[in-house]
């Protein structure tokens, strides 16, 4: 009994690492642990007690004190050590202590969570947990364009690759605020809140200029049925504001199939192949692996729109992945290709994709219309006479304008 207390006790330790905690069942249970023992010290001195008569003859009584008045000592003790505060706000020292006891409150069904973070990757595994369980996701995220630090800012870029991979990445809406990052927190479905703040910390003798963190801070937790009015009150109101200037992470046009020149998926005049499987290979070893996609490319009009690239404000150059001088062919010179993850809405149904961008300066043959985006995707069953086609693009990566 007493080793399944002290497992108990040791998972519960981890799960809140802090020293202050107002649950009555946990004095009851670290009490209880201390009874084991003493009865187990009192079997002990008992038989001691027999084999030496002559040692005390307060031995006995002495052995009762204890078993009465050391459990009740040790829970005085406990109480002076962890203490609740009156509120019922609890500490915990990083994300996961507090994310296990947000797990450990909250219904198997959810309907909606809130986060305000800097680049998300400390929380992803909790929000995957929360998208499991039916919650939609509104993610505020620091846009990596107001950071400074590129480390941080290829960090922060690393957001598409995971969005992907959730649950179920269409519940999950992502805005990205260009204010200072200060407060970091998470509300859920208004029955738990977690605050916390962020802070510029040295790193090492390897990054000498500071970096914020903000997942290894105190973290101060508001669990079920707590009276956090006043606290909710100061993250809801703080979110809304974030959100409301924020700048969302997709940005859709609605566009129409349009025939292109036939040369990306046929063989042509020009090229023993469709162009895009002359190239697959060429793009694989720069680190772009177009080979899940249907080898061709899809045409969407988007005119009187256009899209151009996002740069960055200091080198000039595209921010999404970009491929100089790829010599794939010998019937003209190098090309420059972007590429930039987009979603695709086609008779209701969702399908990833891939913008594919030849850059206009070095693209020798077959010029488009402005208007026209070339995207690779998986093959999608098109019905005659149906060209209407929705088009997500990532807004960190892609620009729109007239």
């Amino acid at each position: 009994m007493g080793v399944e207390l002290l497992e108990k006790l040791d998972k519960f330790s981890e799960l809140v690492k802090a020293r202050r905690f107002g649950v009555v069942w946990v004095y009851l249970s670290i009490a209880t642990l201390l009874i084991t023992a003493t009865a187990a010290l009192s079997n002990i001195f008992t038989t001691l007690d027999v084999l030496i008569l002559d040692f005390t003859s307060n031995l006995p009584s002495l052995v009762s004190g204890l078993i009465l008045a050391g459990p009740v000592l040790a829970f005085f003790m406990l109480w002076i050590w962890v203490r609740p505060n009156d509120s019922g706000i609890l500490s915990f020292e990083d994300d996961q202590a507090l994310e296990q006891l947000l797990e450990a409150c909250l219904p198997r069904t959810l309907d909606k969570a809130r986060f305000i973070q800097y680049s998300g990757d400390k929380s992803d595994a909790f929000m995957r947990l929360l998208l499991k369980r039916g919650a939609k996701v509104d993610l505020l995220l620091k846009h990596p364009a107001t950071e400074e630090l590129d480390v941080q800012k290829k960090k922060m870029r690393l957001l598409e690759p995971r969005w992907r991979d959730y649950p179920n990445p269409e519940d999950v809406q992502i805005r990205f605020y260009k204010e200072q990052a200060s407060v970091r927190g998470v509300a859920v479905d208004g029955k738990v809140l977690g605050l916390s703040w962020y802070t510029y910390q040295q790193r090492g003798e390897a990054a000498p200029e500071p970096w914020l963190f903000g997942h290894s801070n105190l973290h101060i937790g508001f669990p079920c049925n707590s009276s956090a009015g006043t606290e909710s009150e100061f993250f809801d109101n703080l979110f809304n504001t974030l959100w409301k200037n924020a700048q969302p992470m997709w940005i859709e046009a609605s566009g129409r199939i349009s025939k292109g020149h036939g040369v990306a998926g046929s063989k042509s005049e020009h090229y023993s192949a469709g162009t895009i499987k002359l190239q697959t290979e060429y793009f694989r070893e720069q680190g772009v692996d177009i080979s899940p996609y249907h080898p061709a490319t899809l045409n969407i009009d988007i005119s009187p729109l256009r899209i151009d690239l996002v740069r960055d404000a200091a080198t000039g150059s595209p921010v999404t992945k970009t491929l100089p001088d790829v010599n794939w062919t010998d019937n003209h010179p190098p090309e420059t290709f972007s590429f930039s993850d987009c979603w695709l809405t086609y008779r209701e149904q969702r399908y990833p994709g891939l913008i594919y961008y030849p850059h206009p300066k070095t693209k020798v043959r077959h010029e488009q219309n402005p208007g026209i985006v070339e995207v690779l995707c998986t093959k999608i069953p098109l019905v005659e006479g149906e060209s209407n086609i929705e088009i997500q693009f990532n807004s960190l990566e892609v620009d729109l304008f007239r």
